[in-house]
């Protein structure tokens, strides 16, 4: 079938070349019913494809919310925990720092031999601060044997585990000065060395508790100011621990060899 006329002189040149209208039935069939049902299955998916994106944000905003929910819960019962009110109204922490509790916790060490000394919790059964505990003893009985440097390196090792200005650090502290004071007396025959020692050590122990994890401290500081008067009252001086004046063991000296 022709245009109306001539055919152009293009297709004339060949006559096996298809007709205009045989190519032109491509373009057509894009607008014929076949080619508008594609378009729609098209549209169908990106329908169904949005409502699925659509319902999946709207998933995951709720978890996002539930999960912000849940860390604030947690976040409130922290902080409540660990605060308590004081007669003031102002508010302090009902511990130390759960990374010191936690570091110096060890339900291994015992309870005192007697008495009810500072640092200990009777209705809990356990000490505020078990290593200091430990440390003490070790400490202690090792000063009572001569053995001043491997006492002085007892209480500085726990010295470490408390921040400044807290009481456990004040004591630690003062005892590392009362060991190394004793060791340049007795080993260095240093009094000058002893009497500076001693008197820093006086500093910290001043405002420590008399009977702080069972170290009977106001002896301790009524011993130091007399030797600050007389050297020879430090001769044959004994720490007192829980009433008493042990002396060292293979287990004080293998605690002291195993510091860092």
């Amino acid at each position: 079938m022709r245009l109306g006329g001539a055919e152009p002189a293009p297709f004339a040149m060949d006559r096996r070349a298809p007709s205009f209208h045989a190519s032109a039935s491509v373009p057509t069939a894009l607008t014929s019913g076949a080619g508008r049902g594609n378009g729609s299955r098209v549209t169908l998916l990106a329908v169904i494809v949005g409502v699925v994106l659509a319902y999946s944000l709207i998933i995951a905003q709720r978890v996002l919310v539930r999960v912000v929910a849940s860390a604030i819960v947690v976040l409130a019962v922290v902080v409540v925990g660990r605060w308590r009110p004081t007669a003031g109204g102002v508010t302090s922490p009902a511990h130390p720092p759960s990374s010191v509790d936690d570091h110096t916790t060890d339900p291994e060490v015992p309870p005192p031999i007697r008495g009810q000394p500072a640092g200990w919790l009777p209705d809990e059964g356990r000490w505020e601060h078990d290593t200091l505990r430990r440390a003490t003893v070790h400490g202690v009985r090792l000063y009572n044997a001569s053995d001043y440097h491997e006492a002085h390196d007892c209480f500085e090792d726990e010295w470490y585990n408390y921040g400044r200005g807290t009481t456990e650090s004040a004591f630690a502290h003062g005892m590392v000065q009362v060991a190394a004071g004793a060791y340049k007396r007795f080993d260095f025959k240093d009094d000058d060395g002893m009497e500076s020692l001693f008197r820093t050590a006086l500093q910290y122990l001043e405002g420590v508790p008399d009977d702080y994890y069972g170290v009977n401290v106001a002896e301790v500081r009524a011993t130091l100011a007399a030797a600050l008067d007389n050297p020879t009252a430090l001769d044959g001086w004994r720490i007192e621990l829980d009433g008493d004046t042990p002396g060292a063991d293979r287990w004080d000296r293998t605690y002291a060899e195993q510091l860092p």
